[in-house]
């Protein structure tokens, strides 16, 4: 792997990671046409760290806050009136987020290897990205709401998650949309969904840290994650906020257009 191809790749990962397009769908027809082929998890997992870093420092300040107030009162499972607040994160949502995140340990486990070796035919990923942009371009019809997340809701929003472990499915396409359906306030449902992702990307990348020590990189290798995992980093970062602002403007399904002609060019003209 070239340092330009690690930078690509990198800027691949930021974008797609929160961006509702599918990372790994992206991943699998971006290595193909880079023709770059990734034998060890090692660069994997230095982009998805910096992945998991840019949303840890966006939700900085509700993550400290939401962890103070857990250990105080970590039953809490009103808070009138708190969630109302402009960024405030209420405490039931860490139990809400460790029920979510039990369909994708279960399916993760599981049948991740399987699943992603199966998709990474081009072709197949590319009707995957197209049936997600289906998904996505229907949230446009959904009716607005302004619910608060529920036990359901989260089991739900989990479940989606679990889904998106196909490539080409999305996990915040595939989260937010479940919000949305279910007529969650738009910016309830992006911050559920990019919250939702930190024990699901940590625990992927810390299952996988075993194989990196067993198999380190090369000194010239090195360079090369750095610079993967800080553009994924940076990118992914401004992808949160952006993401954020169009999602409260009503503009998310936007992405789907992209999804169905992202796929659409996969089969056509990548072989």
């Amino acid at each position: 792997m070239t340092l330009i191809q690690a930078l690509i790749l990198g800027i691949v990962q930021g974008l797609t990671e929160f961006l509702p397009v599918s990372s790994s769908g992206h991943l699998v027809i971006f290595e193909h046409l880079l023709d770059t082929h990734l034998e060890n998890i090692n660069f994997d997992v230095f982009v998805h760290t910096g992945t998991l870093l840019a949303v840890l420092v966006f939700y900085r300040r509700q993550l400290i806050s939401l962890t103070g107030r857990f250990f105080k009162t970590p039953f809490d499972f009103g808070e009138k009136g708190r969630e109302e607040d402009a960024g405030s994160v209420p405490v039931r949502w860490v139990w809400f987020i460790v029920l979510g995140t039990i369909p994708a340990v279960i399916i993760g486990l599981g049948f991740e290897d399987a699943i992603t070796s199966i998709f990474k035919n081009v072709k197949l990923v590319g009707g995957v990205l197209i049936a997600c942009g289906v998904i996505l371009i229907s949230t446009g019809f959904a009716k607005k709401g302004s619910n608060s997340i529920g036990l359901w809701h989260a089991i739900i929003i989990g479940l989606a998650q679990a889904m998106a472990i196909t490539p080409g499915l999305s996990r915040s396409g595939m989260t937010i949309s479940a919000g949305l359906f279910m007529k969650i306030d738009p910016r309830k449902a992006a911050d559920f969904s990019f919250l939702l992702s930190i024990p699901a990307v940590a625990g992927a990348t810390i299952l996988k840290i075993s194989d990196v020590v067993a198999s380190p990189p090369h000194n010239g290798e090195v360079t090369n994650y750095i610079i993967g995992g800080t553009s994924a980093f940076i990118v992914g970062y401004a992808c949160i906020a952006w993401l954020l602002h169009l999602v409260k403007r009503g503009k998310f399904f936007y992405f789907g257009i992209y999804c169905g002609a992202a796929g659409l060019i996969s089969i056509l003209f990548i072989s």
